[in-house]
């Protein structure tokens, strides 16, 4: 998981720290944190060293290998909630998604020009309506579709009044979800957009 937020916005957690049960919560997957040139941040989820062993025989690592295989999908997420962000994409990323997240659109149209220049396209883009101080998920949207108009692209809101929200696939959004929401619900919009993979 990449992140673009800046370390000192971010709540301060140790280098490494468990952020989900897996299974029946006797281990954790971790999250590691390395600093990025100009102070972004880079994560990177790990299974617990218990998990990952092989001759090991636990409920929690049944259930993970009984756990249907999530389709490996390149995520662009844009939220300005820097805790909200890191925790959905880290509980993402534990489900198999590669996720960089962005703060606002300016720098989700640089991520996803990039990307797609660089021949590494995202597959999605998660984009929050509302951004404090930015350019909110409508106007992304549209510049998006200047730069691929076959972008795939779910817009998250908790303003269920707004036209955008009503009419999300004429603005050119193929799914919607409404805050607040759960892992299990933004993972089930996302494979529903996707479809069959």
């Amino acid at each position: 998981m990449d992140s673009r937020f800046r370390e000192n916005d971010i709540k301060k957690r140790n280098d490494m720290e468990p952020i989900c049960s897996s299974g029946t919560g006797e281990h954790n997957d971790y999250v590691e944190r390395r600093s990025r040139r100009g102070g972004d941040l880079t994560f990177g989820v790990y299974p617990s060293p218990a998990v990952a062993g092989d001759n090991i025989e636990t409920a929690g690592e049944r259930v993970l290998q009984d756990r249907p295989p999530t389709r490996k999908l390149k995520i662009l997420f844009m939220e300005d909630d820097v805790l909200i962000a890191e925790d959905m994409a880290a509980a993402l990323s534990i489900e198999g998604y590669e996720v960089t997240l962005v703060p606002n659109g300016k720098e989700a149209i640089e991520a996803y020009r990039t990307h797609k220049d660089e021949g590494t396209p995202f597959d999605l883009a998660i984009l929050d309506l509302a951004i404090r101080g930015g350019m909110g998920g409508e106007q992304t949207m549209g510049e998006l579709l200047r730069i691929d108009k076959a972008v795939k692209a779910i817009i998250t809101s908790g303003y269920s009044d707004k036209p955008v929200i009503a009419n999300y696939r004429s603005f050119g959004f193929k799914g919607l979800i409404c805050k607040p929401y759960s892992v299990f619900d933004l993972k089930k919009e996302i494979e529903r957009v996707m479809g069959p993979g």
